[in-house]
């Protein structure tokens, strides 16, 4: 039995939508003040700077922007799995034979991120240059423009460790950042201030070698009288927005900090095969965001550093130890921060979510200790712990999924099979052996800490 066909169409400035629309049809307006569809402050807040934004970057971003409305827009249930929604996207664009010519490689990315089927579209604005205006609750206030800083690279941002420790080790080799943060409505809360607190820290090591951007993207939920939560492609919009400034400030390189473990997100169990498994830096997420790139002439480079090192070995080898070591407590890891809220916990770190494991199996790694050690985590799920810690069914999951793994990896040593069960390594396939070490590595750091 067939799911439904969801249809997205974006608009660009004094674009009309046609009529009649067909059946399971969202209008996206992206570039018109309508806050009850889209909130955003993007484009705004660059051209606020005085700033000239690249065409193919700009789109790029609406691009993201528009797929991310439509994650959480389409409910999964609908599809002929309950799963794999058939979308089709239909985009304004201001250079149509450029984009007609990224087409397969744009279809290939979105495909392979969320796992639904996509059907792009390209339509060329009516204006080559529109003027652009985005909606927003309230007005970014005019600032000084910004264009004479002039960055040797764009590095995300996200207010986790790794991004933390990968904008500080860019900063202690002497180079000039631009961070790229992005929150939307339910972030907000536990991004902003770790992202807030850590450029804060920088500041005192670094004070005039990076700036930094915290834009909000916030696509209603709901559009379609119903929300979907797994938001499989809000990844692609913090791509779009590093390459977006990168391009805008002329960097050409753009830094996504992530360890390996994390990385290639192999799936602990064989029920988390799949979709369901996210993709956000898997290198081949960040070989297609790359091909794209390409495709469209926007000179930027994607890298990721730590691709082949776990969260332990990045935390201990950090080139300023004392500025990582003040600002691990503020970084923010956990996957559901705020579960706690009614137990009067407020923002904190879970302690059995993947994200959590892996980072206390990193401090541990590093040998950071002390009486503050487990402070952050709600639970301590170290084994000699488990029975006090009383965790629900729920709560043991991804514990219990953890074990499984590294029992399998003690009766048989993983092998290039296991790093190639998220995904393909085609374009790195000279470093498989380096992927299958750092999971390997990964697994004992996880299982040093749980025994500890």
């Amino acid at each position: 039995m067939g799911g439904i066909t969801w249809n997205a169409l974006v608009l660009g400035k004094d674009e009309a939508a046609p009529t009649p629309l067909p059946p399971h049809t969202v209008v996206i307006p992206l570039d018109i003040a309508d806050p009850d569809k889209f909130r955003s402050d993007v484009l705004s807040t660059l051209i606020q700077q005085q700033l000239t934004l690249p065409p193919a970057a700009r789109d790029l971003y609406r691009l993201a922007a528009a797929a991310f409305a439509c994650d959480v827009s389409f409910p999964r249930a609908t599809a002929y799995d309950s799963w794999t929604r058939h979308i089709r996207l239909s985009l304004s664009v201001t250079d149509l034979a450029l984009w007609q010519n990224a087409q397969q490689r744009v279809t290939d990315l979105l495909t392979y991120l969320s796992g639904d089927q996509w059907e792009i579209t390209f339509t060329a604005y009516s204006d080559p240059v529109p003027d652009l205006v985005e909606a927003t609750d309230s007005p970014a206030p005019a600032t000084p423009a910004i264009a004479p800083f002039k960055p040797d690279a764009v590095c995300l941002f996200s207010g986790g460790l790794d991004s933390f420790i990968g904008a500080a080790d860019r900063l202690a080799a002497g180079q000039k950042l631009t961070l790229v943060s992005h929150h939307g409505a339910g972030s907000a809360t536990h991004a902003s201030p770790a992202q807030t607190n850590l450029k804060g820290l920088m500041r005192q090591h670094y004070p005039n070698q990076f700036q930094a951007y915290s834009f909000n993207v916030d696509p209603r939920k709901g559009l379609t009288g119903s929300a979907e939560p797994t938001t499989r492609s809000r990844s692609l919009v913090f791509l779009a927005l590093g390459a977006l400034v990168a391009a805008t400030q002329q960097a050409p390189t753009l830094y996504i900090p992530e360890n390996g473990l994390i990385t290639l997100n192999i799936p602990l169990t064989y029920s988390r095969l799949g979709s369901s498994s996210t993709r956000t830096t898997h290198p081949h997420t960040l070989h297609l965001f790359q091909q794209v790139l390409d495709a469209l002439g926007i000179g930027v480079k994607v890298e990721n550093p730590y691709r082949y090192a776990t969260k332990g070995e990045m935390l201990a080898s950090a080139s300023n130890q004392a500025l990582v070591e003040a600002g691990l407590p503020h970084t923010m890891s956990c996957a559901h921060p705020t579960a706690g809220r009614f137990q009067g916990v407020g923002v904190r770190h879970c302690g059995y979510c993947v994200p959590c494991i892996i980072r206390a199996s990193a401090e541990h790694r590093a040998g950071i200790s002390g009486p503050t050690y487990l402070a952050p985590y709600r639970y301590d799920i170290r084994l000699r712990n488990l029975a006090q810690a009383n965790l629900t069914d729920q709560k043991n999951r991804d514990l219990r999924a953890f074990q499984m793994a590294i029992l399998r990896a003690q009766q048989q040593p993983p092998g290039a099979a296991w790093v190639l069960r998220s995904g393909s390594l085609a374009s790195d396939s000279a470093n498989i052996a380096k992927y299958v070490g750092v999971y390997t590595r990964g697994l004992r750091e996880v299982e040093a800490f749980l025994n500890s």
